[in-house]
């Protein structure tokens, strides 16, 4: 099932819901109890670096937000 991201018109309260796609539509605020709407949303994808490159992925940043050092890239 897929999260999806809700903004309530009523009182303005932003959540998120794991729902079946063909339920999406008939969230209700579980603050307010009217009907949301169903927000766009962004979504994530990892790629694996090239083979022949032997380097990060194109539009690798070095995992600024792994501190630790676990970036192989690094």
């Amino acid at each position: 099932m897929p999260l999806y991201e809700y903004s309530c018109p009523a009182c303005g309260h932003q959540f998120e819901e794991l729902t079946r796609s063909a339920d999406a539509d008939k969230i209700k605020c579980p603050k307010c109890s009217k009907k949301a709407q169903r927000k766009f949303s962004t979504f994530g994808v990892a790629m694996a670096p090239s083979k022949s490159s032997g380097g990060p992925p194109p539009g690798c940043g070095g995992c600024p937000g792994a501190g630790g050092g676990s970036c192989p890239y690094k």
